[in-house]
């Protein structure tokens, strides 16, 4: 019965207590015994239960689902600044540009971004089952987010350096701006639904974000320089460009 089930692409479970089912449960792909069953069944499980209660199973069950669920969750943030910053490194260098963020500024992007949001997406309740296939979902998502993300960055520079009055200190400054507005969005993906406590999440941090754009002291630690308004506006509509691409083309 247990090879018919995997056969057919289940993930199979087996909860024994006597010798009799030592083969079974060793099949099985979660090996459950009985605390009070025989040692041969015991020295093959993956799970004991000491108290002999099946009823806990469900919340053995449920903490996996959550645990599994959410580490592919925060894994997609992760990956998403890697692939970016990849392509950034590359791109730049091979432009041989002075590259476009410093360390500081990938502190503030990564805090807001994925470090405080992570930590919270980690804990929350999920209830979804677990699907083979984890890599091939996050390189489906990650590469294309990460390629529009460093996209944005470098064609925002470009049409801003055609204005001759332009720093590199307020070229790093567009690019954390892009980069943290796109990391909000990419954060909106993985946080739904935003009608709970997600959604404060999510303004929480984009909170924070501003806030180290208007406080002064926040704005010389960071070495952020605003760029002007033209500038500015420019950079938004390559955003929402790239907000749009970003919730098209990225498969969660």
């Amino acid at each position: 019965m247990i090879q018919a089930l995997q056969e057919r692409g289940h993930v199979v479970a087996m909860l024994g207590d006597g010798v009799n089912d030592v083969l079974a449960v060793k099949q099985a792909d979660l090996g459950i015994a009985v605390g009070s069953g025989s040692p041969a069944t015991k020295a093959v499980a993956q799970i004991i239960l000491i108290d002999g209660q099946f009823k806990t199973l469900p919340q053995i069950v449920a903490e996996g689902r959550r645990v599994l669920a959410n580490i592919e969750r925060v894994a997609n943030l992760f990956v998403t600044k890697t692939v970016y910053a990849t392509l950034l490194v590359i791109i730049v260098s091979l432009a041989r540009w002075p590259f476009v963020l410093l360390p500081r500024h990938f502190t503030l992007i990564d805090v807001f971004t994925i470090g405080v949001p992570a930590f919270f997406l980690s804990l929350a309740p999920n209830i979804q089952r677990y699907q083979v296939g984890f890599l091939s979902r996050l390189w489906r998502f990650t590469l294309p987010t990460g390629l529009i993300l460093s996209t944005a960055v470098l064609v925002s520079i470009f049409q801003a350096r055609l204005d001759p009055s332009l720093t590199l200190a307020q070229e790093r400054t567009l690019a954390t701006i892009v980069l943290s507005l796109l990391g909000l969005g990419t954060l909106m993906i993985f946080a739904t639904p935003l009608i709970s406590w997600r959604g404060v999440l999510v303004v929480l941090m984009a909170l924070g974000l501003y806030l180290s754009f208007l406080i002064p002291y926040a704005r010389d630690f960071f070495a952020l320089e605003i760029p002007s308004p033209s500038i500015l506006l420019q950079t938004g509509i390559i955003v929402i460009i790239a907000t749009a691409l970003l919730h098209i083309f990225s498969v969660k």
